[in-house]
């Protein structure tokens, strides 16, 4: 749990700075980790294992006799807030886009941090969504090494992003380069 709200603050900020790009500083973007187990996690870690522990103890009886698990990570969930509000039930449409672009930009940028190079990504059909300005600033975040998949319905969508690229066409369950 310590790791996934570490990431996930990790997550909220890169993604935020993309979101808040994409905005032109006019929108606030977070994730936020919500887990089943409330803790607080200015008691450290040592705290953090001896509440969850407890607490998993405590509901056994229940679990076993319901026949399910009442609590642990994999109940926990992920809220993303625009301004403070629920995404879910406040964003525009084009906030819920380009805060799944601004998450997945995010993503990519952390696995390259960690990785020290740039991971295989799969951008599908998602520069259809972009204002021209979003798209050059994805040419921005991608590393020029990054290997690339690229799903589109018009090329010239990409920008700059597929210069140099080895094409393909897919038409009528055929594929061939071009």
């Amino acid at each position: 749990m310590k790791f996934r709200l570490d990431l996930t603050k990790e997550l909220s900020s890169v993604s935020g700075e993309i979101f808040e790009k994409f905005s032109r500083g006019i929108d606030k973007f977070m994730v936020l980790y919500n887990s089943i187990f409330k803790f607080d996690e200015s008691q450290g870690l040592k705290s953090i294992q001896t509440g969850f522990l407890t607490e998993l103890n405590d509901l056994k009886p229940n679990e076993k006799k319901r026949g399910v698990s009442l609590s642990g990570p994999h109940l926990d969930d992920f809220e993303i807030e625009i301004n403070g509000k629920s995404a879910r039930a406040f964003a525009s449409e084009g906030q819920k886009r380009a805060g799944a672009v601004a998450l997945k930009l995010a993503e990519y940028k952390i696995a390259a941090n960690r990785l020290k190079e740039p991971p295989l990504t799969l951008i599908d059909e998602v520069f259809g969504e972009l204002d021209n300005r979003k798209k050059e600033f994805l040419n921005e975040v991608f590393d020029t090494r990054a290997q690339m998949i690229i799903t589109c319905t018009d090329e010239t969508n990409t920008g700059s992003l597929s210069a140099g690229a080895c094409k393909f066409r897919v038409e009528n369950g055929k594929i061939a380069k071009i």
